[in-house]
């Protein structure tokens, strides 16, 4: 990381990371990839490149958990909440 880049939170394991980074160095979540029409780099959430118009910017990959290297057909937004219920109920628990 450059001391000028500017910060943003990591939507998996909420630290301040890069905007410019590729994967999260913290729990590794994959935040770019390479759109497979043109190779531009571009966000994991687009659905369609903004370089090319390309509707299919990635190539179909399984995700995997961020709690383990098992392929999982539970979607990131229900992982996110589980992820999010876990970090309170150790705070909780610590009081």
């Amino acid at each position: 990381m450059h001391k000028n880049d500017l910060l943003i939170e990591c939507p998996s394991c909420n630290e301040q990371i890069s905007i410019r980074a590729i994967k999260c160095p913290h729990c590794e979540m994959e935040l770019r990839r390479e759109c497979k029409a043109c190779k531009s780099l571009l966000l994991t959430s687009f659905t369609q490149c903004p370089e090319c118009g390309s509707p299919n910017v990635f190539e179909k990959q399984q995700q995997k958990t961020p709690f383990s290297n098992e392929p999982s057909n539970i979607p990131l937004k229900a992982i996110d909440i589980l992820k999010r219920l876990t970090r309170f109920l150790i705070k909780k628990k610590d009081y």
